[in-house]
């Protein structure tokens, strides 16, 4: 089993989420590596992750260690970024997951939202499993499910979700699909959710190209809207993680009901700091 964070009937303390996002919506992983909140395709939408107030039904997206495996979790952020990394650490390895959303810039209106994620072995050898099961409009709309070569397809009447993953997945009884892979020192798989509306085609590049750029951009374009802080005192760490928090919500969205991201915001400046890569 599973150590860490345990969830108390079905459900994790706000506590144990991060947030990533891309200026348009944010998403919440949680310790145990499962995105449990996230509306697409902007913040105050219906939800398409919302196992973060119904278990049961709400969808979610998670990459964990099979529940055999006994783990320790650690969560930070890449230094002076909104990426974000769940470590985990057995005694047969420790691997990582990665999460952040590509920068799109609220000006943009662009209808195209994505979420990256990649598990990373950096010693020993772990199994992990993941688990798809998006729920459109809080989970009262019903949607069709299409395994591809290149993953899944799940399309509801007002949304369309494309997963992209380097491991096999099939189709399971939840309206979604699960996979399994065992990774070894150095080794990676990637996923990519996609909200695009264009049909199921493979990315333009590899998986693990088009994850590397994206994850080089998105540093980049963090650190670089970081050093326009002028503080330079004794909370310097505190403060740009603060500000890196509430930059991810648009302008235009922050006077929206969506009280979820909000306390978990609040959490976040109070829980996470950035530490070393």
């Amino acid at each position: 089993m599973t150590s860490g964070p345990e969830p108390t009937g079905g459900y994790l303390p706000i506590e144990d989420y991060g947030i990533i996002g891309d200026l348009h919506t944010v998403a919440l992983v949680g310790k145990n590596g499962s995105i449990d909140w996230c509306c697409i395709p902007c913040f105050d939408a219906p939800s398409v992750f919302g196992a973060l107030v119904d278990a049961g039904r709400g969808g979610f997206f998670r990459i964990s260690p099979t529940d055999e495996v006994s783990v320790d979790i650690k969560q930070y952020y890449l230094p002076q970024t909104n990426i974000l990394v769940t470590r985990f650490l057995a005694a047969d390895g420790v691997g990582e997951v990665t999460d952040f959303m590509p920068v799109e810039p609220a000006s943009s209106g662009s209808p195209r939202h994505r979420i990256m994620r990649c598990v990373h072995v950096v010693r020993g050898s772990l199994a992990f499993q993941l688990t798809c099961q998006p729920a459109f409009n809080y989970g009262r709309d019903a949607h069709s499910v299409e395994v591809t070569r290149h993953g899944a397809v799940f399309a509801a009447a007002s949304l369309r979700l494309t997963l992209f993953s380097s491991v096999a997945v099939h189709r399971d009884a939840g309206g979604g699909v699960h996979g399994k892979v065992v990774l070894s020192q150095g080794e990676r798989a990637y996923f990519l959710v996609d909200s695009a509306p264009a049909p199921d085609t493979a990315p333009e590049r590899d998986l693990a190209a088009v994850y590397q750029a994206e994850l080089r951009e998105t540093k980049d374009y963090w650190r670089r809207w970081l050093a326009q802080c002028r503080y330079h005192g004794r909370w310097r760490e505190m403060v740009h993680r603060s500000a890196l928090v509430l930059k991810l919500p648009p302008d235009f969205h922050r006077q929206a009901t969506n009280a979820t991201p909000s306390r978990a915001r609040k959490m976040t400046l109070s829980t996470r700091s950035a530490t070393a890569e």
